[in-house]
């Protein structure tokens, strides 16, 4: 599980690399750690990095909702 920094610094990668997953970053552990997070009371850290990744992960097909 990634600590609120870890998850801050890997999120930030992912979006500047237009959410796709960079070498060497683990998709579930992510997704625990964004879970883990989501509702936390930073608004850029909830809507700018979590629910943006989320949205865009479902969108390009990293994830399903099926």
């Amino acid at each position: 599980m990634k600590t609120l920094e870890e998850l801050i610094q890997c999120l930030t990668r992912i979006r500047d690399n237009d959410y796709n997953l960079p070498d060497g970053v683990d998709v579930d552990s992510t997704i625990a750690g964004m879970l883990k997070f989501i509702g936390h009371i930073d608004g850029e850290l909830r809507d700018g990095l979590i629910y943006s990744t989320f949205n865009s992960w479902t969108d390009n097909g990293t994830i399903s909702t099926t």
